[in-house]
């Protein structure tokens, strides 16, 4: 899999990850968004297809790594290392069901 681009951003209270991946035939969009109020966190990977982007995988809030060690946009170093292993997750979830395509 080949990141195209990725960055991390700043939102109202909110620190996001975003990057775009291609694998193959397949243009993926990678999103992990801390949000202050763990219940509205979010980490999920959805797929380019004709008709728009389609979800792919996500990782339920309570299991992000980042939600589990409470980042915060804060602490970003310490955000982006919990950030990097909930894409790892991703990358490696979505690429196993993209086998199956």
């Amino acid at each position: 899999m080949n990141k195209i681009e990725s960055g991390y951003f700043e939102g109202s209270q909110s620190y996001e990850y975003h990057a775009l991946y291609a694998h193959g035939k397949f243009t993926l969009k990678l999103e992990i968004d801390k949000d202050s109020y763990d219940f509205q966190s979010s980490a999920r990977t959805e797929m380019l297809t004709p008709d728009g982007w389609k979800l792919l995988y996500y990782i339920p809030y309570p299991e992000m790594e980042a939600v589990i060690h409470d980042c915060s946009k804060y602490n970003k170093p310490e955000c982006e290392l919990y950030m990097k292993k909930d894409e790892e997750r991703l990358i490696g979830m979505s690429t196993i069901l993209l086998q199956s395509l």
